[in-house]
């Protein structure tokens, strides 16, 4: 990969992996390091990167950086995992994009990822299994488990809503 190549990648899939990885955190100035640091990784590694496998390249380093992002947070909190779950009042009511987003905030990792790259990011299963280092039938339980969820959380609310 040469300077042009890479620099027609950074345009090109930028703001792929800052939605990809915002929808995972929704901290923009650690989405921006997230995705600075994937693109510094590409140039370091421009040599041995096929210009057709970038995409999958860059979501690929962008997700590890996620999970470690993740886990060093998680072990600078001393919060209780259990109290952590996001309780959603009776009374308020929400549009439905902004719902899904809520319930999605409550997804495993893992879930919330794979539902992100499939049904946000659009991604084929073949693309999500490289990406996250899965079998296709992982990807697949994983999405069916988070789409349930999100159905299942969202019947739940709109029953709350409609008794009071």
């Amino acid at each position: 990969m040469d300077l042009n190549e890479y620099n027609l990648s950074v345009r090109k899939w930028g703001s792929h992996l800052i939605r990809f990885i915002n929808y995972s955190i929704k901290d923009m100035d650690a989405t921006k390091d997230i995705t600075q640091d994937t693109f510094i990784v590409l140039w370091e590694k421009r040599q041995d990167v096929n210009i057709e496998k970038v995409k999958q390249f860059l979501f690929t380093v962008a997700f590890r950086k996620l999970i470690n992002y993740k886990r060093a947070i998680k072990n600078t909190e001393d919060i209780n995992e259990n109290n952590t779950l996001l309780s959603i009042p009776n009374q308020v009511n929400f549009d439905d994009k902004q719902a899904i987003e809520v319930y999605m905030d409550n997804l495993p990792t893992i879930q919330k990822q794979v539902l992100i790259l499939r049904d946000i990011e659009g991604y084929n299963y073949k693309e999500i299994e490289e990406i996250m280092k899965l079998s296709e039938s992982q990807v697949k339980v994983y999405l069916f488990r988070a789409r349930l969820q999100l159905k299942e959380s969202y019947k739940k609310e709109d029953l709350k809503i409609s008794m009071n």
